[in-house]
């Protein structure tokens, strides 16, 4: 089969504003994607606060809850989720999966008998020894709250990014 090549008059043009609507539309699709992450972390902290244990929120210190972002990950890729911002690491992950048995830092369980539990300060160190033991005979159950957060909001993400991307070409018009 033979080829031929077209040369289109003002070509030069179109490639230059073909880049800059690519880069439009990039954009838009990551802020897209920033409004549907903020969904999913609203969705996720209002199941911590519903959906604990026989009724009982997940946040009892405020720390998970607060530790929600939605943030540039590497690669272009736009991050959400729960990231410590203390040396407790992994909690998010502890409280949605659950935990096997495993001896758990004394000192991440005291704010939270505190609070929780409502142990006067004196009290506190013993009352965290006893859920520790605990923990460490029987682990954790999970407590699923980002999970389901990210199923419910899965319509909305696509229908967000498709949004910003329709605005920027004008299709929504």
């Amino acid at each position: 089969m033979a080829r031929e090549a077209v040369w289109v008059e003002g070509q030069d043009k179109l490639f230059v504003n073909m880049d800059g609507l690519t880069a439009d539309v990039e954009k838009a699709a990551r802020r897209g994607l920033q409004r549907a992450g903020m969904r999913i972390i609203a969705d996720a902290q209002r199941n911590m606060r519903t959906a604990g244990h026989n009724g009982a929120t997940l946040n009892a210190t405020g720390q998970l809850s607060n530790s929600g972002k939605v943030q540039d990950g590497e690669n272009g890729t736009i991050d959400v989720g729960f990231f410590s911002t203390t040396s407790a690491t992994g909690y998010a992950a502890h409280v949605e999966y659950g935990t096997k048995a495993h001896w758990p830092p004394r000192w991440a369980l005291r704010a939270w008998v505190r609070k929780k539990l409502r142990v006067p300060e004196n009290e506190a160190d013993a009352a965290a020894a006893r859920v520790s033991w605990g923990i460490f005979k029987r682990g954790t159950r999970p407590h699923p709250f980002f999970a389901p957060a990210v199923k419910k909001n899965q319509n909305e993400i696509s229908k967000a990014v498709a949004d910003a991307v329709n605005e920027v070409t004008g299709r929504n018009k």
